[in-house]
């Protein structure tokens, strides 16, 4: 990857991710906040799908019969919602033992659970074999992931070949940042939301080395003119965030720091699409 937001990045450890998110305050903030379905509202200007879930399930191009992942799957709304439309068979995997639980009971109380089912994550190899899925999404997961690389041989990895990935997560507008908004702009979300950010370029580029063929991304706000909705009103000065802050604090810090960076144009929400080739050449 290019260097330069690169030497900024924050370092995470699986054990920190999993702790963020075994957080009751933090459960409870996004299943009010988010009605159980854990990421950014985004209402395509498109004909045809109206939300982050419908539109990611038509660039997936999902069927019936094929065996679907969810990665970073939170308490198993996403899952549930894309079984549903598309009448597949999904496994969600996350890190949380409580998120899984929780995801399970869904599940048993939807009558679904012959349809779905959830795994727990490490934090870094996926607990499935070569070639089991045809179909592969996340929604707002690879950010909380420390080996992003290891993540996205992962994901190529376990889909077969002729197999789809697309997922929706938190980007940077650009690979050129400068030290300062860094600072001001980018470290506080990663400290207050235990994320470490790519740009949409580095995304691209992450998959490529992967060695899935076919990547594009797409910047949500090409696709949904009223993207800055999502986002409260930013504040008039930089937001100062410490990882021994509260959770309740961070949780609010990190509003209003993807708020600023967002409105400064350094943030955005982005869509990764990406194919396994029928013929696996492998990672280069």
């Amino acid at each position: 990857m290019e260097p330069g937001i690169a030497q900024f990045r924050r370092h995470l450890s699986p054990g920190e991710v999993r702790e963020f998110y075994e957080s009751d305050v933090v459960i409870d903030t996004f299943n009010e906040g988010f009605a159980g379905a854990w990421h950014t509202r985004v209402v395509p200007d498109l004909p045809g799908p109206k939300n982050s879930i419908t539109y990611v399930c038509s660039l997936l191009g999902v069927e019936a019969s094929h065996r679907v992942l969810d990665f970073g799957c939170g308490v198993g709304v996403p899952t549930l919602s894309i079984a549903r439309l598309a009448g597949c068979q999904v496994r969600g995997l996350n890190i949380s033992h409580k998120q899984v639980a929780m995801a399970r009971r869904l599940a048993a109380e939807s009558g679904m659970d012959r349809q779905v089912a959830f795994d727990l994550y490490d934090g870094r190899r996926f607990p499935y074999g070569e070639d089991e899925f045809d179909r592969e999404f996340f929604f707002e997961s690879p950010c909380h992931v420390p080996n992003k690389e290891l993540l996205a041989s992962e994901l190529y990895r376990v889909l077969r070949p002729g197999g789809s990935c697309v997922g929706q997560d938190w980007a940077l507008t650009s690979t050129r940042i400068s030290a300062a908004d860094h600072r001001d702009y980018i470290q506080p979300i990663e400290v207050s939301c235990c994320v470490s950010l790519l740009s949409m370029a580095e995304y691209g580029e992450l998959f490529e080395q992967a060695g899935f063929a076919s990547v594009h991304v797409i910047d949500a706000r090409g696709v949904y003119a009223g993207l800055a909705a999502s986002f409260t009103r930013p504040s008039d000065r930089p937001v100062v965030a410490d990882a021994a802050d509260g959770i309740v604090e961070r949780l609010q810090k990190g509003n209003l720091a993807l708020s600023n960076a967002f409105h400064k144009g350094l943030f955005t929400i982005g869509f990764v699409c990406a194919e396994k080739a029928r013929s696996m050449r492998g990672p280069t």
